[in-house]
């Protein structure tokens, strides 16, 4: 005879002696308490959170056009910076290009800056109504909430200003780079810019990075070279609030270093990056990122079965100081507190060229990727939310 499951249940349940309609009531009711003080704990039980993506917007780049910064000033706007190829002559020239961004997509706008030609290298937001680019010929543009407005950064009788970094805020705003073959910084005073003299190395000399950490606390950053030939070394100065000053400079013997990006990630802790190697004899760089305490530079490598062949972009991610690079892999990498660690990044293929934080903590790259090997990457936007 065939036994089924049920007829077991059955049998089983028979043998069960009939409870007292209290005792079951009782039993009742303290299950119903057990399920309701489950569910309250359930839902006041912190949930984990999810791990940020990188959300990724196609951007309206052309051929003939290129992006140098972003200026974020709020999930739903912001400005990249670049420049464009006109063709309007018998010689095509470079023109300045600004785009933004209404929290969907990004869109050319127009005549944003007219009149003149060169391109522009670098932007800074401090607010929806106070963004800054810099560029060449001495070309400064400003974003008053309003519309773009255009000045001049005064040049020498060496030759114009060429702006490679802004930042600041108000009438506090720096801009460096170069002029002629000499390192330059000039400050907005709220109504125009003026020069400000910088305590130069000997030779060639240009500053790539300013961050602003407060009036009397900006830094800056680039390299020299002491004379034709010679190696190039990392450059770094100090305002004080009255005055420029040089801080020694961390050193790489025997080496070529091309310092691309600063960061002021909090008191004594400042960051340099960039890349090492022998340029003139290999062209190849390593990645090199190092960090000043206060008292001395501290060295620090990424992993080297990840190395980009350089660092050209921090940024600071909540607490954390993460870093872009181009090469093979890996471009995108975090430092723990002790040592690089590869972090996500939006494609298989991802080659980085503009890196930043937005005043919601959302970190923002701009690049050209491709989800698989294949050749001719597409230009990116992408916003990773903050943790």
């Amino acid at each position: 005879m065939s036994i089924s499951r049920r007829s077991v249940l059955r049998t089983a349940a028979a043998a069960v002696p009939a409870l007292a309609w209290g005792a079951a009531a009782s039993t009742g009711a303290a299950a119903a308490t057990a399920r309701e003080r489950s569910v309250a704990q359930a839902r006041s039980a912190p949930r984990e959170q999810p791990t940020p993506q990188w959300q990724v917007t196609p951007f309206p780049l052309r051929n003939d056009f290129g992006v140098n910064g972003l200026a974020m000033t709020g999930a739903a706007a912001g400005f990249a910076v670049g420049y464009q190829v006109a063709f309007w002559g018998p010689v095509p020239y470079d023109v300045p290009a600004v785009w933004s961004w209404d929290g969907a997509r990004w869109a050319e706008v127009e005549g944003a800056v007219t009149g003149t030609s060169g391109r522009l290298y670098a932007a800074t937001a401090a607010g929806p109504a106070d963004v800054w680019a810099v560029g060449d010929t001495g070309l400064a543009v400003h974003w008053d909430g309003q519309g773009w407005s255009r000045s001049t950064v005064p040049g020498t009788a060496d030759g114009a200003f060429s702006g490679y970094a802004v930042a600041g805020a108000g009438s506090a705003v720096w801009a460096v780079g170069r002029v002629g073959s000499s390192a330059a910084a000039a400050r907005w005073n709220g109504s125009s810019w003026e020069g400000v003299a910088l305590p130069l190395p000997p030779g060639s000399s240009q500053l790539t990075a300013v961050r602003v950490a407060g009036p009397g606390d900006v830094w800056a950053a680039g390299d020299y070279q002491a004379s034709p030939g010679a190696l190039y070394r990392p450059f770094v100065v100090h305002w004080d609030g009255s005055a420029w000053s040089q801080v020694a400079a961390p050193s790489y013997p025997n080496l070529d270093v091309r310092v691309l990006d600063l960061l002021v990630a909090g008191p004594s802790e400042v960051w340099l990056s960039g890349g090492t190697g022998r340029y003139s004899q290999s062209g190849l760089w390593n990645a090199f990122a190092t960090h000043w305490n206060g008292t001395a530079w501290n060295g620090t490598r990424t992993p080297s079965a990840t190395d980009p062949h350089y660092f050209h972009g921090l940024s600071l991610r909540g607490t954390e100081v993460w870093g872009v690079g181009y090469g093979d892999d890996s471009p995108v990498q975090r430092w723990t507190g002790s040592s690089w660690a590869v972090a996500p990044a939006p494609f298989v293929v991802t080659r980085p060229g503009v890196f930043t934080t937005g005043p919601d903590g959302t970190t923002w790259l701009f690049g050209y990727g491709a989800p698989d090997g294949r050749t001719g990457a597409d230009p990116f936007t992408a916003r990773l939310p903050a943790s």
